[in-house]
């Protein structure tokens, strides 16, 4: 795609934007694991359309593919504490 005639902006990206939110809510219990799934999808296609086609949103799916990996770390240091105190009582 090329940048807007007017602007000369490129055009935005909503694949990004939406798994970069989405990262944020990783945390919810139960449906936590859906939303990250749903998160690294969308922040994958907008990264790869970033490249692709010279959308804008490049950093907003970098920058959620790391909120995800620390969520993932969070979840699985949350995991192995409650299976621990489980195990100690």
């Amino acid at each position: 795609m090329s940048d807007h005639p007017d602007t000369g902006l490129k055009p935005p990206n909503g694949m990004a934007t939406t798994g970069f939110i989405l990262a944020f809510f990783t945390l919810i219990p139960f449906v936590g694991f859906a939303i990250f799934v749903l998160s690294v999808t969308f922040c994958g296609i907008g990264w790869r359309r970033a490249n692709l086609h010279g959308l804008q949103g490049k950093g907003l799916a970098i920058a959620g593919m790391i909120v995800n990996v620390f969520t993932l770390l969070i979840t699985i240091l949350i995991a192995i504490a409650i299976v621990g105190a489980a195990s100690s009582v």
